[in-house]
């Protein structure tokens, strides 16, 4: 995908914004692409978390692979983060029962062309809904605070919280060097 070349002429604020939003929307998409090849047919509208942005290219397979960038301006050191974060994941993978996504790779600030941070890209896995949408009290606007269902079920409890018990099992077992997870290096 190529950009037509624009001229130096001076644009509204608001339409700068989209034109520098829709070239960083396909330089991500280009991103994933290189190292989740396939036949493209949507780059859903990035989440914003407390940590990271997170961008979810699906495939005409239905399948969909994923890019995780830290927030600019939160997270100290991001290179280092993501490189501990991926580490972290394969050992997690690797002696665990806990479904992860496949790195496809990982990279620096420098390896960025949409000029975002350092990146993770990953296969998304399919859910129905996170933990909290499970047990947050359907009653409330989405955008309040969660609340716990005073009407949820105690066998959707019990469900529940025996998967995050196994995963928290899981974890409380692994073992690191006392200095940390080993960095894998890069890709």
């Amino acid at each position: 995908m190529t950009l037509p070349r624009r001229k130096a002429t001076r644009r509204p604020r608001r339409e700068r914004w989209s034109l520098h939003n829709a070239e960083t929307y396909r330089a991500t998409a280009n991103l994933i692409l290189k190292y989740r090849p396939g036949e493209a047919v949507e780059l859903h509208k990035q989440i914003k978390g407390g940590y990271n942005i997170f961008y979810r290219l699906e495939y005409k397979d239905g399948s969909s692979a994923a890019m995780r960038i830290p927030c600019k301006g939160v997270v100290r050191f991001p290179d280092e983060k993501v490189s501990y974060e991926v580490a972290t994941m394969r050992c997690v993978a690797a002696k665990t029962t806990i479904p992860v996504p496949k790195v496809y790779y990982y990279g620096t600030r420098a390896e960025n062309p949409a000029g975002l941070g350092p990146f993770i890209i990953i296969d998304y896995i399919e859910h129905e809904r996170t933990m909290s949408e499970a047990l947050n009290d359907p009653l409330l606007d989405p955008e309040e605070s969660h609340v716990l269902d005073a009407n949820i079920g105690e066998e959707m409890l019990r469900f529940l919280y025996r998967q995050m018990a196994n995963i928290l099992l899981q974890l409380s077992i692994l073992t690191f060097p006392p200095d940390g997870v080993n960095n894998p290096g890069q890709g």
